[in-house]
């Protein structure tokens, strides 16, 4: 190789080495920062796993941004002008780059800002917040509108209807104050549906969200219809399911019918649902999975009869009969 490819190779390699470095301590300083990042959910050791992987896919591009300055750099100092074709591309790769990295960075701390900001205000400057034309439609804003409790249903209804589908799915994000307090990165609808203030009509139209999180969040809040209810009592989704033999205002009709489900975890709703018969949680006492028995029993408004087995007990497992 000639020596002053050489050293352009030499350059561009030190360069991409450097830039990739810089921006993956730059991910991994704002996914440490976050004291909770892996102790507020039970998959923390999961994305503890695939941290390195997802560093490496963050620092490519700054390696390509990298290795294009040090040519450019190396160019230079050689006597090349940037008006030739291979400076040039290395140029507009490298002020391309940059400057995405830079804006990211700079719309991470604005929007994380804004968040805060958000998340302390009442009626009606929360409504002001939409019609903001820059960031009423962003998807953290909304989730830091739909997770304020002072809302009103009107606010929260207005975001229901809004038709982007990445309002429906989870949202995340390296930058701590831009998830703000949904620090589970909720679907801004799952906010909505979960919102002490949203209206039985906001619900509704939430029933035929089509993510099975929206639902079931949906299925589980009281204030949902009866009639929605019925409707969605009958569905196989076991999200569905969950939500609605969760919900205290279910009929006794359709937790009847859940108590029978398949799903171990449907009959452990229904089992501490306050709403079930005496009947439905006296035949789960005896429900073949343990789980499902001890939630029975602790439900129990009163002791069972002395005649009554709850099945087969293991030490330190079951609680003892009231």
């Amino acid at each position: 190789m000639p020596r002053g490819e050489s050293h352009s190779v030499r350059a561009v390699l030190l360069g991409a080495f450097t830039g990739g470095a810089v921006v993956g301590g730059i991910f991994l300083l704002l996914v440490f920062s976050d004291s909770d990042a892996f102790t507020s959910s039970s998959t923390a050791p999961i994305g503890l796993i695939f941290l390195p992987f997802f560093t490496i896919l963050r620092a490519i591009p700054g390696a390509i941004g990298g290795g294009a300055i040090g040519y450019v750099v190396e160019g230079w100092r050689r006597g090349r002008h940037v008006r030739e074709p291979g400076m040039a591309a290395g140029a507009l790769v490298a002020v391309l780059l940059s400057g995405w990295g830079a804006a990211t960075l700079v719309r991470g701390f604005v929007l994380g800002a804004e968040v805060r900001r958000i998340e302390l205000l009442s009626e009606p400057q929360l409504g002001e917040v939409l019609q903001n034309r820059l960031l009423g439609r962003n998807p953290f804003i909304l989730a830091a509108v739909a997770g304020n409790p002072r809302a009103s249903g009107d606010r929260l209804d207005r975001i229901a209807h809004l038709t982007d589908p990445r309002l429906h799915e989870a949202i995340g994000s390296v930058f701590k104050d831009v998830m703000g307090r949904n620090r589970k990165g909720l679907a801004v609808m799952r906010l909505v549906a979960q919102n002490p203030n949203v209206r039985p009509d906001t619900l509704e139209l939430l029933a035929g969200s089509p993510d099975p999180y929206v639902r079931g969040d949906v299925a589980a809040n009281p204030k949902l219809s009866a009639t929605a209810l019925e409707r969605l009592g009958s569905s196989q989704d076991y999200l569905v399911m969950w939500g609605v033999s969760r919900n205290p205002s279910a009929s006794l009709e359709v937790l009847e019918r859940l108590s029978r489900s398949g799903d171990r975890y449907t009959r452990l709703h229904v089992a501490s649902n306050p709403t079930a018969s005496a009947e439905v949680r006296e035949r789960l006492m005896r429900d073949p999975d343990e789980l499902v028995r001890n939630a029975a029993i602790r439900a129990a408004p009163s002791p069972p009869d002395a005649g009554f087995d709850p099945g087969p007990r293991r030490p330190g497992l079951n609680p003892p009969l009231p």
